[in-house]
């Protein structure tokens, strides 16, 4: 009978005990006020910072001290431009200066004013870079930079958009292609060492890659009330 009676209690306690259940809730914590992000890795940082002495940054330039340049822009005559575009943290200066060009050309012959779209001339070049990439097995440079001629090439081929309907920015405020020129040339070498050249399904993720870092460009807008596709 006592064995009975503590078994009863035995098992009514191991019950009893596991309907204790712990509690737990995601908190968010304030860094600066945790003593292990605010004082033992602070401290680490700033010795490890100390330690490794940054390497002087030369350049050579050359020394313009003394000389006189033309610097005043009523002194002269001048061309109708729009403001200067940063083209960021990006190697499309070809495309920035030449549409430049272009929009005030569009100035002087028919005295509109008119902004395009750089982004949508260097998201064309990369897809033509990826395509040849593909048709040369991987022997043609892939890079960001280029030539002029790459814009009259591609307003040939694609067209051209107003900035207004598509900027490449994405939400940021200055441009630029590090990360995403560095997952396609990753991607195109990865193409290259599987051999694997199929030029639709490279030009699709070419695609996919700039469509998550600078966006899609439309596929149709309006101008002045007509639609361009």
């Amino acid at each position: 009978m006592k064995q009975y009676l503590l078994l009863f209690l035995s098992l009514s306690f191991w019950l009893s005990f596991g309907q204790n259940k712990d509690k737990a809730t995601f908190k968010t914590y304030d860094k600066g006020k945790v003593y292990y992000y605010n004082t033992i890795l602070k401290d680490i940082k700033a010795e490890d910072a100390q330690a490794a002495k940054p390497k002087p940054y030369k350049r050579f330039k050359v020394a313009l001290k003394g000389q006189k340049f033309p610097n005043k822009l009523n002194l002269y005559k001048t061309a109708w431009h729009n403001p200067p575009i940063s083209q960021g943290n990006t190697g499309t200066c070809w495309d920035f200066s030449t549409t430049s060009f272009f929009e005030s050309e569009v100035y002087r012959l028919t005295g509109k004013k008119v902004k395009l779209s750089e982004a949508y001339t260097f998201y064309n070049e990369y897809i033509l870079r990826a395509k040849e990439f593909v048709r040369t097995r991987g022997k043609s440079l892939f890079d960001q930079g280029s030539e002029a001629n790459a814009v009259t090439r591609n307003f040939k081929l694609s067209g051209a958009m107003p900035w207004s309907v598509y900027n490449g920015l994405k939400g940021r405020k200055f441009h630029t292609h590090d990360k995403m020129y560095q997952e396609m040339k990753a991607y195109l070498m990865s193409v290259k060492h599987d051999n694997a050249w199929d030029e639709q399904a490279v030009v699709n993720t070419i695609k996919a890659i700039m469509d998550y870092y600078i966006g899609t460009p439309p596929s149709e807008f309006k101008v002045n009330g007509k639609t361009y596709t």
